[in-house]
C-alpha cells in the first residue's frame, strides 16, 4: 500500500505520494490541476485517492511483470527464452517481456 496526503502549493492541490524505492521512502508530488480556490476539501481528497489507487495499480502491475519474468528467467537457458511459447494469461511470450517492441522509425511513402 502505498501512502501519501494531499498538499496545497501555488494555489493548486498535489498528491504527495510516499514510495519506498531501494529501501528508502522518496516522495512524488503529482498535480491535481484542481485550484485551491473554488474546489471543495471533500472533491480533493477524492481526486487524491483516485491518483493514489491509480499509482498502486501501476505499481503492483510492474511487480507482477518483474515477478513472472524473473520465475521464467530462473530456471531457463537463455536461448530457449527466445523460442518459449506463451508463458502467461495476458498472451505475452518471453520475448516480448525480454525484448518489448520498439517503435519504428518509418515513414509512409
Amino acid at each position: 500500500m502505498i501512502t501519501g496526503s494531499l498538499q496545497q502549493k501555488n494555489g493548486y492541490y498535489y498528491a504527495v505520494l510516499y514510495i519506498k524505492v531501494d529501501g528508502k521512502r522518496k516522495c512524488k508530488w503529482i498535480p491535481t490541476k484542481l485550484p485551491v480556490n473554488g474546489t471543495s476539501n471533500r472533491k480533493a481528497q477524492k481526486a487524491f485517492d483516485d491518483i493514489r489507487i491509480e499509482y498502486e495499480r501501476e505499481q503492483e502491475e510492474i511487480q507482477r511483470k518483474e515477478a513472472e519474468l524473473a520465475e521464467l528467467t530462473k530456471n531457463t537457458h537463455p536461448d530457449a527464452l527466445l523460442h518459449s511459447p506463451t508463458i502467461s494469461k495476458s498472451g505475452s511470450t518471453a520475448h516480448e517481456l525480454l525484448w518489448p517492441p520498439r517503435p519504428t522509425r518509418a515513414t509512409p511513402t
